[in-house]
């Protein structure tokens, strides 16, 4: 492996370089945004997209964006390269823990954003897991509840991460980084009386209402799924029950 300058950390287990300093001065990381158990991000100095080798097949069955985005992306073994601004070259390393029962850590590109200017990269660690957007100008690096679907106007995505204990995020894209905001669970459906769980695989009705078809609610005999709707208002989140 080439020899790689760290000049600097913005926070735990994300490494950044002289090239990108510039561009993240006086931006704060939102707590938690970190890369887990050792893995790490870096845009190296002394390589560009030329010298990036390819030794994954594309269009494989745990990555097929790889072939999509051929040009963009590639990988060797377990390091993902990713092409930023400048033919500049940004490697997402699988450097982590493997526990006893071979749970290893991985990142898999999922998507690409053109229009927006940032990679969708997917994080695995056993049933852990989460999603990053990386920045294409300098390779920041966004932490999401959950590989976010983006709506068709490009300004708003959701990440929703299934689960008594998950998270749901709306992601406004229009500001650069984009601005998170939490969703919880609507309070209250007709006849509901305890959790609502919502699914990871909400749909885009239109640029303003996203559809969770496959969330599951308590109702007093029984448990079932329902279809909610999510309408975002100026901004801001509501629910459709």
């Amino acid at each position: 492996m080439r020899a790689i300058s760290l000049l600097a950390m913005l926070v735990t287990g994300v490494v950044i370089t002289k090239a990108s300093i510039a561009q993240l001065t006086g931006y704060t990381a939102p707590a938690g945004q970190t890369l887990p158990w050792g893995s790490t991000v870096v845009v190296s100095l002394d390589e560009t997209w030329k010298d990036v080798r390819r030794s994954a097949q594309p269009g494989s069955d745990t990555e097929p964006a790889l072939a999509k985005f051929s040009n963009r992306a590639s990988r060797e073994g377990s390091v993902l390269y990713l092409r930023l601004e400048g033919d500049r070259v940004l490697k997402i390393f699988n450097e982590g823990v493997c526990d006893g029962f071979a749970t290893c850590l991985h990142h898999y590109l999922r998507d690409r954003w053109p229009r927006l200017h940032y990679y969708v990269v997917e994080f695995t660690h056993g049933e852990n897991g989460w999603a990053y957007l990386i920045r294409e100008s300098d390779g920041l690096v966004i932490r999401v509840a959950h590989t976010p679907v983006l709506s068709p106007n490009s300004r708003y995505a959701i990440a929703s991460n299934p689960g008594i204990d998950g998270r749901t995020e709306l992601l406004d894209m229009r500001p650069d980084p984009p601005t998170i905001h939490p969703i919880d669970a609507p309070s209250s459906c007709p006849g509901q009386i305890g959790f609502i769980t919502l699914g990871s695989n909400p749909v885009w009705i239109d640029n303003s209402r996203v559809m969770f078809d496959d969330a599951w609610v308590m109702f007093k005999n029984d448990t079932r799924k329902v279809r909610l709707t999510l309408q975002i208002v100026d901004g801001q989140p509501q629910w459709q029950c």
